[in-house]
């Protein structure tokens, strides 16, 4: 057992705080785990499963700059957070997702003439 086994689950999303690297992170995935990780190391500190899955960190993370736009974020997560679901939703429903997100964007592009 290596405890969180990198690879099977999704990885995790985070948004940076600040532009510095050493800062903290917003989870937008992995929250519930990475809180469960740190229960099971208030229990049993000497585990040898939570003690690697704490070094080990969030490996493979995808980081989002942190002046990712709050509604993108919102949708970040719900996003991930449907696949937590089963079969409740269909690669044509995120491609229909993905469809209707670029066209808010280029609608916000439009509005405020500037987008990074």
């Amino acid at each position: 057992m290596n405890g969180v086994i990198d690879g099977v689950r999704g990885a995790p999303w985070v948004v940076m705080n600040s532009d510095d690297v050493q800062g903290s992170y917003l989870l937008l995935s992995f929250g519930t785990l990475a809180t469960a990780v740190y229960k099971a190391y208030e229990k049993d500190p000497d585990n040898a499963n939570v003690k690697r899955t704490i070094a080990a960190g969030l490996p493979n993370a995808v980081v989002f700059h942190p002046r990712l736009p709050k509604d993108v974020i919102i949708f970040l997560r719900d996003l991930h957070n449907k696949f937590h679901e089963g079969s409740s939703i269909s690669f044509v429903e995120v491609l229909q997702m993905v469809h209707d997100a670029d066209c808010d964007w280029k609608s916000h592009c439009i509005r405020c003439a500037a987008c990074f």
